[in-house]
């Protein structure tokens, strides 16, 4: 009787399935994008003259939300046994952390000429 498997098929089969489980879709991973974004946001709207901050303080809350969702991503991560379940709490913090960051709207600017 034959094998369809070939030793080397197996071992590769093998360490593909050791990547994939080592740095396979973690909740580090999934968290990545959304602290890149936000990070990305603070810095667009702190250099770029056009996008006017109206909240301060969400925008500081939204950051220090986000760098706590990254940690604790980051720890369920690296103790999957024990606080792997608890890894839900990451998209949850970071609705919150995008939520803070909206604010409120710009107030209008006045114009010196009416509008007639």
């Amino acid at each position: 009787m034959t094998s369809d498997r070939s030793p080397s098929r197996a071992r590769r089969s093998s360490t593909l399935d050791t990547f994939l489980l080592r740095y396979g879709v973690t909740p580090l991973v999934k968290q990545a994008p959304s602290a890149l974004l936000v990070v990305l946001a603070v810095v667009l709207s702190l250099t770029v003259p056009q996008l006017v901050v109206t909240s301060g303080a969400g925008l500081l809350v939204a950051l220090g939300v986000t760098a706590v969702a990254t940690l604790w991503a980051a720890a369920a991560t690296a103790r999957p046994a024990v606080i792997g379940g608890w890894a839900l709490l990451v998209p949850a913090l970071d609705f919150v952390a995008l939520g803070s960051c909206a604010g409120r709207p710009a107030p209008p600017r006045r114009s010196s000429r009416p509008c007639w």
